[in-house]
């Protein structure tokens, strides 16, 4: 069963019971009593990360919530929010007091799965009949995901002689996997040991196996670092800094 079915499942049948906790007449504690927040201003704020890298098939984001002199409501009350991106859905998280306990915690959702739709997610309240708080006083961030990339770099010196090898990598959502990125762009940039400016050395051009080797001769024992571009669906990355 794959992820995305997993997940419509879960939103069901979490919903669900949530929906019969609040309503079930004779269950105490069950009905909404006088917590629910009213207010002008913003009063219950998600905290979601502002940038993700897939690097795996299932990412958790680790949501939270923060309220105004703290979160504490009767049971039954939730904060939604649903990631909206490219006019669909792509995740909902739910927050609700759980097991009696007055603290809301997440009790559905905040995963990335590689399947996802990439680009910037818009977390949107949603409103029902058990929103703790309406849409407008909840607040809506955005996440922006993408996949992740690798950028690995070997420095060898030989007398004169200064061997560069390159390497690129990225996640691929069809092979749920890292693997040779192949039409990356990038820069491999120097500075002289004992300086601070970073001078372009050469532009990065992966062959079909992801790499590039050439060589250059200098006399200066010099510092390198190799970077890939940043795309639209993909975010760049650094190699560790060598010396030669």
């Amino acid at each position: 069963m794959n992820w995305q079915i997993l997940r419509r499942i879960a939103a069901a049948v979490v919903t669900a019971a949530l929906t019969v906790l609040v309503a079930a007449p004779g269950v105490s504690g069950a009905v909404p009593g006088s917590s629910r927040l009213r207010g002008a201003a913003i009063t219950v704020t998600l905290t979601v990360p502002r940038y993700v890298a897939i690097a795996k098939q299932q990412t958790f984001l680790a949501p939270g919530i923060t309220c105004p002199g703290g979160c504490t409501w009767d049971f039954g009350w939730r904060a939604t929010w649903t990631a909206i991106a490219a006019g669909k859905p792509q995740e909902t998280v739910i927050f609700s007091p759980y097991d009696m306990v007055p603290m809301p915690v997440l009790v559905q959702g905040g995963y990335v799965y590689d399947t996802d739709q990439l680009g910037v997610w818009a977390w949107t309240p949603v409103s029902d009949a058990y929103a703790i708080v309406p849409p407008d006083q909840m607040n809506a961030p955005v996440t922006d995901v993408r996949l992740g990339s690798r950028t690995s770099l070997a420095a060898i010196r030989s007398g004169l002689k200064v061997t560069l090898t390159v390497g690129a990598a990225r996640y691929w959502q069809s092979k749920h996997n890292w693997a040779a990125y192949t039409s990356a762009r990038g820069l491999v940039e120097f500075r002289n040991v004992g300086t601070t400016t970073w001078r372009s050395l050469r532009e990065i051009h992966p062959n079909s196996g992801g790499w590039e080797t050439w060589s250059y001769y200098t006399s200066v024992k010099r510092e390198y670092r190799a970077y890939l571009y940043t795309t639209t669906y993909i975010w760049g990355s650094q190699s560790p800094n060598r010396i030669a």
